[in-house]
């Protein structure tokens, strides 16, 4: 039964990217799936803000599980205003000397690609990448399409 069930979740996962990356977001690049979440990174975002600050935009994209997650917790402060989330898109910067990440800003989609809520985190602090394998991957994923692709995309 338990292999039956991560058969049935590698499923999802799959036929999840598949449609993901042949939509009309065709420039978001899969880096990894949870049980709750997908992660992409815009490819078009991607740009040297100087020599060792990358800025990026991810997408977080919900599973059914992980949007009751999402609307579960943020229906304390919010409301019903996330009752229809689907993806988030996460503009960040990574400092690739210092290995560090800082967010600064959180958009928030409902199935109809409105803005559900913007969160301004401008004033956020840096963090180290490492405190988790997921912010790690996250951050290599992008380090190495920047430095792939150094010529195209440094000082845009």
């Amino acid at each position: 039964m338990r292999k039956l069930i991560s058969l049935i979740f590698l499923l999802l996962v799959f036929v999840n990217v598949t449609f993901a990356e042949t939509g009309s977001d065709n420039n978001f690049q899969y880096i990894l799936s949870t049980e709750e979440e997908s992660f992409f990174f815009d490819t078009k975002s991607v740009k040297f803000l100087s020599e060792n600050i990358i800025e990026v935009s991810y997408r977080k994209q919900y599973s059914e599980k992980g949007k009751q997650e999402q609307i579960e917790s943020a229906r304390h402060l919010f409301g019903d205003q996330f009752n229809d989330i689907q993806y988030e898109d996460i503009q960040v910067n990574l400092d690739i000397k210092d290995q560090k990440s800082k967010v600064l800003i959180i958009k928030c989609f409902d199935s109809k690609g409105n803005v559900i809520h913007c969160f301004n985190m401008a004033g956020s602090m840096w963090c180290p990448v490492s405190y988790s394998a997921r912010e790690t991957k996250k951050y290599q994923s992008v380090v190495n399409y920047a430095k792939e692709h150094f010529n195209n995309l440094s000082n845009e």
